[in-house]
C-alpha cells in the first residue's frame, strides 16, 4: 500500500473501541494517539505524542469540560434538553438560545436564520450560498423581511 511511505497500525480496546493508532513512515518519528474511555464509552483522555487532554461529561454524556495540554479548560453548558447553552472555549464566552424547532436562534448578539424547511440562511460567518458575510454587521431592509447582501466582494 503507498509504496510503503507510511503504516498506519491501529489496536481496539475489550470493548471494540479504539485504543490507539499509530502512523509510521520512513523519514519520521511515528505520530501516536491513544485513547482512554469512560464507562459510557465517551473519550475521557486522549494522548496525542504525550500530549494528554482530559474530558468530562455530565449525566446525559455530554462534554462538560474539556482540559488541553497547555492546561487550558474549556466548559460547556446545556439545558434540559440538550442543547448547549454557553460555552467558554480559549477564554473566549458564548451564550446561545434555541428556537421551538431547537435551532440556534442567537449566539451572543448574532441571530440566526432559518427558511421554512430549517436551512440555515445566515449565521455570523454566511449568508446562504455561502457567501461570506461583509464585515460590517447586515441589517434589515426598512419594510423589508430580506437581510441585506453582503457584497460580492466577499464572496468565498
Amino acid at each position: 500500500m503507498n509504496n510503503d511511505l507510511w503504516k498506519l497500525v491501529t489496536q481496539m480496546n475489550d470493548a471494540n473501541l479504539l485504543s490507539s493508532l499509530t502512523y509510521t513512515t520512513k523519514a519520521q518519528q511515528p505520530f501516536k494517539i491513544a485513547y482512554d474511555y469512560t464507562k459510557a464509552g465517551n473519550i475521557a483522555q486522549a494522548d496525542v505524542n504525550g500530549q494528554v487532554s482530559s474530558f468530562v461529561y455530565d449525566a446525559n454524556d455530554q462534554l462538560e469540560e474539556e482540559t488541553l495540554p497547555d492546561g487550558t479548560m474549556n466548559t460547556y453548558e446545556y439545558d434540559e434538553v440538550g442543547n448547549r447553552t454557553a460555552s467558554k472555549v480559549n477564554g473566549e464566552k458564548a451564550t446561545f438560545t434555541y428556537n421551538d424547532a431547537n435551532q440556534i436562534a442567537m449566539k451572543n448578539e448574532t441571530v440566526y436564520t432559518y427558511d421554512k424547511d430549517g436551512n440555515l440562511l445566515q449565521d455570523e460567518h454566511y449568508e446562504h450560498y455561502k457567501r461570506k458575510v461583509s464585515q460590517k454587521r447586515n441589517v434589515l431592509l426598512q419594510g423589508s423581511p430580506n437581510l441585506r447582501p453582503a457584497s460580492s466582494s466577499n464572496s468565498v
